[in-house]
């Protein structure tokens, strides 16, 4: 199922996130650059499959997220904001605090699928 997917690549960030504060730490913004890129399209995807939808990196992604039942508040300006200006500290903090919204996000999704089909 794609909603578990998704809690793998939200563990994943995880994971990973602390390597990318060090190249922020060690002044390498240039290599922090393609890391931010990489996980901010996978937070995307993982937004659409938490709402049961297909996600695109568009010039229409701001009016799609608007669109979520299930998003952070206020994705639809922080993520392409995190996008324009990856290589920049500020974009990491509200990549990382996009993940930590996200997956409360994703506990309450699972609570609200597992209440629906007990009832069924």
């Amino acid at each position: 199922m794609l909603i578990d997917k998704g809690k793998e690549w939200i563990e994943n960030w995880k994971a990973n996130h602390q390597a990318i504060a060090d190249l922020f730490q060690q002044r390498r913004y240039p290599e922090a650059k393609e890391p931010v890129q990489y996980y901010t399209k996978q937070l995307v995807l993982v937004l659409g499959w938490l709402n049961d939808t297909e996600l695109i990196v568009d010039n229409t992604l701001s009016e799609k997220i608007t669109q979520l039942t299930y998003a952070p508040f206020n994705s639809q300006e922080r993520i392409p904001f995190i996008l324009q200006q990856p290589e920049q500290y500020y974009c990491y903090i509200q990549l990382n605090e996009l993940y930590k919204e996200t997956e409360k996000i994703y506990a309450k999704v699972a609570i609200l699928k597992q209440k629906t089909r007990s009832q069924q």
